[in-house]
C-alpha cells in the first residue's frame, strides 16, 4: 500500500511539472482528467525525452561510483539491496534454504537480464514463449529443446 501512495504521490509531482498538455489547458484541472487521460499525458522523463506517462519510471535511484566504494559490494545483487523498494531479499532467502528460485511473468529482455544478474535460477513467461498447447509442449519435450 505504501508503494501505491509513492507512485500515486509521484505521478501528482511529474503532472505539476509538465511540459506539454492539451488536456490540461483544457480542463486545467487534474482532478477532471480520467486515469486513462493521465496515463496518456505527454511528459519530460529523467532522459529528457518526451514520452506518456504510461511509459516513464516511477521512481530512478541513483547509485554513485562513491556509493559502491563505501559500501564495499561486490557484486550486482548488493548494490541493488541499496536501492529503497528494490527487494532481492527473497532470493537470497530461497537460495539460503537450498531452493531453487523460478521468476514467472518475464515479458522483456531487460526483466529476464535482471532477473539473471540477481542469480534467479528459472524464468518463464511470454519473453520466452506464449502458452502453447499440450501436443506441442510434448513435441518440444520430446526433441529434447526444453
Amino acid at each position: 500500500m505504501r508503494q501505491c501512495g509513492i507512485v500515486i504521490c509521484i505521478m501528482i509531482i511529474v503532472l505539476l511539472t509538465i511540459a506539454k498538455m492539451p488536456a490540461f489547458a483544457e480542463t486545467n484541472n487534474f482532478g477532471m482528467l480520467s486515469l486513462n487521460e493521465l496515463l496518456n499525458v505527454d511528459v519530460i522523463s529523467a532522459a529528457k525525452l518526451p514520452e506518456k506517462m504510461r511509459d516513464t519510471a516511477a521512481d530512478i535511484h541513483v547509485i554513485i561510483s562513491e556509493d559502491l566504494r563505501r559500501s564495499g559490494v561486490t557484486s550486482i545483487p548488493e548494490a541493488l539491496r541499496m536501492v529503497p523498494g528494490m527487494d532481492v531479499a527473497i532470493i537470497a532467502m530461497g537460495h539460503s534454504l537450498g531452493k531453487k528460485i523460478v521468476a514467472e511473468g518475464i515479458e522483456s529482455e531487460e526483466q529476464y537480464h535482471l532477473l539473471n544478474n540477481l542469480e534467479c535460477d528459472e524464468a518463464q513467461g511470454y519473453y520466452f514463449s506464449h502458452p502453447i498447447p499440450v501436443h506441442a509442449f510434448a513435441k518440444l519435450l520430446a526433441l529434447g529443446t526444453l
